[in-house]
């Protein structure tokens, strides 16, 4: 009994470290989705978007089918595309997701030449971050794919920042997101408290 308390302990103990944002999801369909197809065209902020339950903002935030500045791109899928010109895009979510990712594209940059990487920032419900990845971004007019999922499906905030223009020319377009995800972690106290009470018990019946 003494031996399977301590392997139960020592076994939840290093969830605490788990808690956070994973990258490199690969593409996958959510029970949220948003092409920007069915957004009224043109500089708009803020916008609804993910089936009315999420606020995207960014300043001078425009929904077109292309953009040219030192290279062209044009949407991914459908019709429509989202960037913001002048800073960050803000994602805020009614409900805290586990699961976000898309396609992301630049046009600050030519067909030859890559891109520095934009910054995704992750925040909970609180609007604490918990979490910054990069996205990938290739050259000028070239669509890539980057994936993130919580830890612990508390994602309620995300933060969309480029390299150049104050943060701003990332396009981006088939989105997708997922409320739940396919993997729960508990939180950082909560393991963190069951595995010593598990110890404690542990050493208690040991000195007996």
């Amino acid at each position: 009994m003494k031996n399977a308390l301590l392997l139960v302990a020592l076994a939840i103990l290093p969830c605490t470290t788990q808690a956070g944002i994973l990258g490199g999801v690969d593409p996958f369909t959510g029970d949220l989705s948003e092409g920007f197809n069915s957004v009224d065209t043109g500089f708009t902020n803020p916008i609804r978007v993910f089936d009315d339950t999420a606020t995207l903002s960014g300043d001078f935030g425009i929904v077109t089918n292309n953009w040219g500045f030192v290279s062209t791109i044009r949407a991914f899928e459908g019709q429509l595309m989202y960037g913001a010109a002048g800073g960050p895009a803000n994602f805020l979510f009614d409900t805290a997701i586990g699961k976000f990712g898309g396609y992301f594209g630049t046009n600050v940059v030519n067909s030859t030449t890559d891109a520095a990487d934009a910054i995704a920032n992750f925040y909970d419900v609180n609007n604490s971050l918990i979490g910054t990845h990069s996205i990938l971004l290739a050259n000028g007019g070239t669509w890539t794919w980057s994936g993130f999922q919580s830890t612990t499906d508390n994602i309620k905030r995300i933060e969309i920042v480029g390299a150049t223009h104050g943060g701003g020319l990332v396009q981006m377009d088939a989105l997708e997101a997922s409320r739940l995800t396919s993997t729960v972690v508990p939180e950082p106290s909560t393991a963190l408290s069951l595995g010593i009470g598990l110890l404690g018990l542990f050493f208690t019946r040991r000195r007996r």
